[in-house]
């Protein structure tokens, strides 16, 4: 009796192993299915790689603008400050102070004219305190070098080389009118952006600028 019940256990057991090997595979062999079923076909990969293909050629231009965009937005940020430190120094040591556009390489102004008409901004600009008033750089005067434009940035002022501060925080340098900065991409030759100085030395950014003219329209 005692050995039929210990060979009825024993088949037992062999019973429950073969099921749950049996289990084990049936499984395996349903989770081996449902990953070949869910892969892509080579009908659908190519669907998504042209759906990715039109994606690009609508952002790439968009994406292309805004980066333009930023980098007239960070010259122009950069030209405010600068400025504006130019006039502040001026107000505080209570004499002249000049803004001048810069060298290729960083090192002096580029010229001394303060008459009309355009002149290349884009390698960056010197602040000095001009002591001696003789419209460059001495030892001790350098104030502010900033020449780290981008390359693709394109910087035109209206009047010259020089922007000159009295000691009141006045523009020497200006005309009738406001003396413009107009800045734009080559990336983007459509989108410009524009600064204006007025005679008391104010600068603004200007929101309403004008392309065609290269004026600002703000009122």
């Amino acid at each position: 009796m005692f050995g039929w019940l210990k060979y009825n256990q024993y088949d037992k057991q062999k019973e429950l192993a073969s099921i749950y090997t049996v289990h084990r595979r049936v499984v395996a062999g349903g989770l081996l299915q449902k990953m070949k079923q869910t892969g892509f076909t080579l009908i659908e990969l190519m669907i998504v790689l042209a759906i990715l293909a039109i994606l690009l050629l609508v952002a790439i231009p968009g994406f292309t603008d805004f980066v333009a965009e930023g980098r007239l937005d960070t010259a122009k940020d950069k030209l405010v400050s600068s400025i504006s430190l130019a006039r502040s120094e001026a107000i505080k040591r209570g004499e002249r102070v000049v803004v001048c556009r810069s060298n290729n390489a960083g090192t002096s102004c580029a010229g001394t004219s303060t008459n009309a008409g355009n002149a290349d901004w884009s390698a960056g600009w010197l602040i000095f305190a001009d002591e001696d008033q003789d419209n460059s750089i001495d030892t001790g005067e350098l104030i502010r070098v900033q020449t780290d434009t981008a390359g693709s940035t394109t910087i035109q002022y209206s009047r010259g080389d020089l922007i000159i501060f009295n000691g009141l925080g006045m523009l020497v340098t200006a005309a009738t009118g406001d003396e413009t900065f107009t800045i734009s991409d080559s990336s983007d030759a459509s989108n410009e952006a524009g600064l204006s100085i007025r005679s008391t030395g104010r600068v603004r950014s200007c929101s309403d600028w004008n392309t065609g003219t290269h004026s600002c329209d703000d009122n």
